[in-house]
């Protein structure tokens, strides 16, 4: 069987998407909601023999196009893709976010445009705390959140 390459006209005909849940569709069983969880935590489906990232073909769906870079989810859940919660980030400005934060030598706090967000890891995902106007009061919450969530572990029974 040929592989087939999903563009934005077959993903019209195959999939159906809505923006404000998130959720991908077969056009075939409008009731069939699409997306295999894997273990680095997306949600993938298959078309033609071969496997997109549900995000990646949200995103084509939404806009008729190919995302131009990675996508990044604002609250980091890696399968909540509503349309609010993605964001394309080019490769750049994705190297550019990583430098910031190095460079700041703060943990917890990712850029997010002109502000600042609290990022605390929970459960294989990263709670978003904010935003912030600066990296310092992003930084404070994120040492709030962890401070209190350590005091809330030793009070809990074994």
């Amino acid at each position: 069987m040929a592989t087939r390459d999903l563009t934005f006209e077959s993903a019209r005909e195959a999939f159906r998407y809505d923006p404000d849940s998130g959720m991908l569709y077969r056009r075939h069983g409008e009731r069939e909601r699409v997306g295999t969880a894997r273990s680095h935590g997306y949600l993938l489906v298959s078309f033609g023999n071969k496997t997109y990232k549900v995000q990646r073909v949200a995103w084509l769906l939404m806009y008729g196009d190919w995302p131009g870079g990675t996508i990044k989810y604002v609250n980091g859940i890696k399968t909540d893709n509503r349309r609010v919660n993605l964001r394309c980030r080019t490769h750049e400005q994705a190297e550019l976010t990583l430098a910031e934060a190095a460079s700041a030598q703060l943990v917890g706090v990712l850029s997010e445009g002109d502000r600042w967000v609290a990022v605390v890891p929970y459960d294989e995902t990263l709670l978003r705390i904010g935003p912030f106007d600066t990296h310092a009061a992003a930084h404070d919450a994120y040492a709030t959140a962890v401070s209190t969530a350590l005091r809330w572990e030793r009070r809990r029974p074994a």
